[in-house]
């Protein structure tokens, strides 16, 4: 992040995702089947990290970020799905952030 935030002007704004850890497992999507996991295997998109909700704000804040917005499965389905797509699947544990530099 330090890299990022030193190429970056004051005003600048990056987005990303994270995998929200819910048990000490490491991060992980919440209900993964193993089919999912052997995929994701496959793929190699391993996950090596991850973060518990209540750490974002200070893992960002050691590097001179602030969280501008946290989106969960919850907040995007409040948001961008409709009546005609309400029950559509989302995946729980991959939250998008916008984060700033602190001024």
């Amino acid at each position: 992040l330090d890299g990022i935030r030193l190429h970056s002007s004051s005003d600048s704004r990056f987005i990303f995702t994270y995998m929200e850890v819910f048990n000490e497992g490491g991060g992980q999507f919440k209900c993964a089947s193993p089919m999912t996991l052997y995929w994701l295997k496959m793929k190699r998109e391993m996950f090596t990290w991850g973060l518990k909700a209540d750490q974002l704000v200070a893992f960002l804040d050691h590097s001179g970020f602030d969280v501008l917005v946290c989106k969960t499965h919850k907040e995007l389905r409040e948001e961008y799905l409709t009546e005609n797509n309400l029950d559509a699947s989302l995946v729980v544990g991959e939250n998008i952030v916008v984060a700033t530099i602190s001024q």
